[in-house]
């Protein structure tokens, strides 16, 4: 499987044949604005725009067709599809949260921070029970390469709602719906939308942070490096509230994309895709995607950990950051975790056992 295409395919788990199926008739909601959907556009193979029995074994699917299958008219539309993907995300999360939310956690689902047309996005935020308001927050963004994520689990950042923080984890345009700046000016306008509406869920405006893994990361960073810069600041309800944050936390994240290698700049690549073409004929775009590109002395504390032996994003990414912000003077930590590849995989303990440093940077700069 190429690299770009490391993450993991949630969804149907499906298995070619070649019977027949009906006629494809168009999908109505096909022309509506709508998230990516990667692993939709990876089994339909013909690109009709439905999973049929010439894309794999509809007996065989798990849900059952049944159950996908709406409308009963023998195949999977992308509409279909979207709602099961929402559902077996909701559910993963659901199981997963179970057993790191503290007692008595509030959670708050799709809360609507933006719109583009009709298009909404949404957050979740978690709040633990026993901290009094204002209370510190921690605004996550999911990985994926910029094409899959989603919001519903909010990652590592979770546990962080049994050290007093609340949490919102914030939806932002793939590269399959739009391209740069788009995800940043999404993180941005969440950041915002918490900040203005502040005192009705609680929070504290003043202690507010940006965490995020991999393409997530790359955002925080972003959210750090340019405070209330006008030209990051599309979207209205930044001009209500400001989008800076107090610190940030960044987990292997890329920092430079015309520092990456050959190998990142292919026509499907993450980054190419992100940018809306590859990054040798782009270089322009992307330098101006590059979060250092931004750094000033007034940026935030950052504290950046990055496995030693990432294949997805190297090491030297975090280097070049950590080097740029030191020379700014802005107060920064770069936390090199040997052995470690993309996620910490094969390092002792992996993502957990990173989540306590996590903890003590924020408790060290956002506390009162």
């Amino acid at each position: 499987m190429p690299r770009h295409h490391f993450f993991s395919l949630l969804g149907i788990v499906l298995v070619s044949c070649s019977h027949a199926a009906p006629t494809p008739q168009p999908d109505v909601a096909a022309a509506e604005p709508r998230r990516p959907n990667p692993v939709f556009e990876f089994w339909d193979k013909d690109k009709d725009g439905y999973l049929t029995g010439k894309d794999m074994d509809l007996r065989r699917i798990e849900p059952p067709l049944a159950e996908v299958d709406t409308d009963g008219d023998g195949r999977i539309s992308r509409s279909e599809h979207d709602a099961v993907i929402e559902g077996y995300q909701r559910e993963r999360a659901d199981q997963a949260l179970s057993k790191v939310l503290p007692a008595g956690a509030s959670v708050r689902r799709d809360i609507v921070f933006t719109s583009i047309g009709s298009r909404e996005l949404k957050l979740d935020l978690y709040q633990p029970a026993d901290v009094p308001a204002p209370q510190p927050t921690i605004v996550w963004f999911h990985g994926g390469g910029w094409t899959a994520g989603s919001k519903n689990f909010p990652g590592p950042a979770a546990k962080l709602v049994g050290r007093g923080y609340a949490v919102a984890s914030a939806e932002y345009r793939l590269a399959g719906e739009a391209t740069f700046p788009a995800a940043v000016h999404d993180a941005k306008a969440a950041v915002s939308f918490l900040r203005l509406h502040a005192a009705d869920f609680g929070l504290d405006p003043e202690r507010f942070r940006a965490f995020g893994i991999s393409s997530g990361a790359y955002l925080a960073v972003f959210v750090g490096t340019t405070g209330d810069l006008p030209e990051f600041e599309a979207h209205a309800v930044c001009r209500r509230a400001s989008s800076r944050v107090q610190a940030v936390c960044d987990w292997f994240g890329p920092t430079d994309f015309t520092q990456l290698g050959e190998d990142y700049y292919g026509p499907n690549s993450p980054e190419s895709m992100f940018l809306g073409g590859p990054v040798p004929e782009h270089l322009e775009l992307a330098r101006r995607a590059n979060p250092i590109a931004y750094i000033t002395p007034a940026d935030p504390p950052m504290l950046i950990v990055h496995g030693e032996l990432d294949k997805i994003v190297p090491l030297q990414q975090s280097k070049l950051l950590y080097r740029a912000l030191q020379a700014a003077g802005v107060e920064s930590t770069l936390v090199e975790v040997p052995g470690a590849g993309h996620g910490f995989r094969n390092a002792d303990g992996g993502a957990a056992a990173r989540i306590e440093l996590v903890a003590e940077f924020f408790d060290r700069h956002l506390r009162p």
